[in-house]
């Protein structure tokens, strides 16, 4: 194996050797051979240090975020009502927390940055990249009405962004979708959202890419004690638990985790999140 590098060789074979983890565990070899691998391993020059000392993350986790440079990322982000009439709009703070950091790891490893849709409104953000672009964004969506969150997961993201690209033996990377949301599903049946998933797993397995081209993560904002157990029965379905990851906010969290004794910051709980959906050791912390 030859690494062209710019960073210590054995850095490189780090970096290596989770990608190639990663695309065993998520069935990805559809869209990586060992030559893309190495190729993506040697394109990180020095990123992912800047994301060790930014974040305050241990090199060893900072490398673990490398998986991220696999997939197109797309924000499902919640836009009801609620989101500004409960906690004095601290949701939608946090939901730009959320997307704004997201657009900053997944610009270090795709130019494209990501794409945002919201569940209500027919604002699109596309080829996101910095806080500045999320910030316009954002404030350019009236946030109202229900949360009608498996209906339009399929019609605004699943179906034309990731099946049928699949379908059509067009789609050039896996998916992940990162729901951001602060309650159930209103306007429609709950159940509707575990129907749209299971049903997006058995249209992907009948494609040559696999139902490993799509990771879940669902985030919350807001400490609704009700979404909270409705996601998490998600995370745990014996039939789609296994693409699906649900982080609660990171308040609560904090707290369950100085309950045992451990710190958790802001950014190791942003590596949780994007990461519970596409990799097992971290979708198992919460179970």
């Amino acid at each position: 194996m030859i690494f062209q590098y710019k960073i210590p060789r054995n850095r490189i074979k780090l970096y290596y050797n989770n990608l190639k983890k990663a695309v065993e565990e998520r069935e990805l070899q559809e869209f990586y051979n060992h030559e893309k691998i190495i190729e993506i391993a040697n394109s990180f020059g020095k990123k992912i240090e800047q994301v060790s000392e930014n974040w305050n993350l241990d090199m060893d986790i900072a490398i673990e975020l490398t998986r991220l440079a696999l997939y197109d990322i797309i924000i499902f982000a919640d836009d009801s009502g609620s989101m500004v009439l409960e906690e004095n709009g601290q949701r939608t703070t946090d939901l730009n927390n959320v997307i704004s950091h997201t657009a900053y790891i997944s610009s270090l490893f795709d130019d494209n940055g990501i794409e945002v849709r919201f569940i209500n409104s027919s604002i699109q953000g596309n080829s996101i990249r910095n806080e500045n672009e999320v910030k316009k964004l954002v404030s350019s969506v009236n946030f109202k009405g229900l949360t009608p969150l498996g209906s339009n997961l399929k019609t605004k993201v699943l179906e034309p962004l990731v099946l049928k690209p699949a379908r059509e033996k067009k789609l050039k990377k896996p998916v992940l979708v990162i729901i951001i949301t602060d309650g159930v599903p209103t306007g429609e049946n709950p159940l509707i959202l575990e129907k749209t998933i299971k049903n997006a797993k058995s249209d992907l397995s009948k494609t040559k890419y696999g139902s490993g081209a799509l990771g879940l993560q669902f985030a919350q904002v807001g400490n609704d004690i009700p979404a909270r157990d409705f996601l998490a029965k998600l995370d745990v379905d014996p039939e789609v638990g296994g693409m699906v990851d649900c982080t609660s906010n990171y308040e609560i969290e904090k707290e369950e985790m100085e309950s045992l004794g451990t710190e958790l910051t802001y950014e190791t709980w942003l590596v949780k999140m994007f990461l519970g959906a596409i990799d097992p050791k971290y979708d198992e912390m919460d179970e």
